[in-house]
């Protein structure tokens, strides 16, 4: 999951040794706009407004099974080019 994350240059994923992945929001796209897009299709990201340095500008995704995670790539996919 990490890595077809990175694939992306808008996104910075940050490496994890736990079931998640800190990613960024890209420039463009304002944080709550980027969540309630991936709420809309039903994936589920945690804000980081309230974590100290993160200026709230990153989401936690959770690792899931891998038609989960294939439907959280599309999704990301659709919305970077819809936002």
């Amino acid at each position: 999951l990490r890595a077809s994350l990175s694939q992306n240059s808008f996104i910075l994923v940050s490496p994890s040794q736990t079931n998640y992945y800190l990613c960024s929001v890209p420039s463009s796209i304002k944080t709550r706009e980027w969540l309630v897009y991936l709420a809309s299709h039903g994936v589920v990201a945690r804000h980081t407004e309230n974590f100290p340095f993160l200026n709230g500008r990153y989401i936690r995704l959770a690792v899931k099974t891998k038609e989960e995670n294939d439907y959280l790539l599309k999704v990301i996919k659709q919305g970077l080019d819809e936002i």
